[in-house]
């Protein structure tokens, strides 16, 4: 929503998210110790004052769709969180063996998406300003090394890949530890060059063979972190778990509906959705909060307690 008359002041929203997300931290950690997520850090707290701050500067400075788009993502990953936990409970108890925690995180993702794409495609949008090629390459620097390079050093423990060698019978666990690190960098250094190339292209208005380049980078991701999670979790060399080929179905099924879509234009908005009040949002969030009333209620219904699962408060 930035424009060149209108800009958001970085510092100083960066200053007030980062005191809003310590006094949130402070107050619920510190002084009433409401602890969610034990043994994992308690950041929740320091996230919801930075946002809450991130929230009143883009309502007071005059970024309503911003603002706007923000709300409809908050209700819909917050419902897909509560509802994929409902889904994740209802698996656990059908006893089919399958990782319904990844149903839930999957579902989190699809509601949060569909409020972001609601508050997109409903509101016009001015024409920002093109960013500097060097504010690219740090941005796109950040996107194919920093982060990969981050869940690498993260996820790949030599500690983890010598118990996984352990279970499935390896001998020497040891070097099928290291073998399986390397391959990790090794699919992070074709992935940053085949990037790198393709942003090179995109920023010097190369598209001779790349029509779609947002799109090429997008399922260039994608199969990326779908190889890393299969190394980390040596799906490669395990049988039997269905959920090592539920990446790729979705992966496929997206493909499929942009090939069917992708020389359709994007329908220019003649009128925009009704304008948003509180009674609107209010009516919205008390629906939201009834449909998780029931599947409370259905889910108390059916089990007396899953042995295993984490317990909160």
């Amino acid at each position: 929503e930035s424009e060149e008359n209108k800009k958001p002041d970085w510092p100083r929203l960066l200053a007030e998210m980062t005191v809003g997300g310590l006094l949130s931290w402070g107050w619920f950690i510190y002084q009433l110790e409401w602890f969610m997520t034990p043994p994992r850090s308690e950041l929740w707290a320091a996230c919801f004052g930075a946002s809450i701050a991130l929230a009143w500067y883009l309502y007071r400075n005059g970024f309503y769709n911003a603002f706007r788009l923000a709300g409809y993502a908050a209700l819909g990953a917050g419902f897909g969180f509560a509802f994929g936990n409902f889904v994740q409970t209802m698996g656990r108890i059908s006893g089919a063996d399958f990782n319904w925690w990844n149903v839930m995180e999957f579902l989190l993702g699809f509601f949060g998406g569909l409020g972001m794409a609601y508050g997109i495609f409903t509101r016009k949008w001015p024409q920002t300003k093109t960013p500097s090629i060097s504010a690219n390459w740090l941005g796109i620097a950040i996107l194919l090394v920093a982060i990969p390079a981050t869940n690498i050093i993260q996820a790949f423990e030599k500690e983890g890949f010598v118990d996984l060698a352990n279970r499935i019978g390896i001998s020497d666990a040891m070097q099928f530890a290291i073998n399986q690190m390397l391959y990790g960098w090794f699919a992070l250094v074709i992935f940053a060059f085949v990037g790198f190339y393709l942003w090179y292209r995109i920023q010097h208005k190369k598209f001779e063979g790349l029509y779609y380049p947002a799109t090429t980078l997008f399922f260039l991701f994608s199969v990326f972190f779908i190889v890393l999670s299969h190394l980390k979790k040596g799906f490669l060399l395990l049988s039997g778990q269905l959920e090592q080929y539920l990446y790729w179905v979705i992966l496929i099924i997206v493909f499929l509906i942009w090939f069917v879509n992708r020389k359709k234009e994007t329908p220019a908005i003649e009128k925009e959705s009704p304008s948003e009040s509180w009674k609107r949002g209010g009516l919205i969030l008390g629906i939201l909060i009834l449909l998780l009333i029931v599947f409370s209620l259905i889910s108390i219904s059916l089990h007396s307690g899953l042995p295993g699962a984490n317990t909160r408060f």
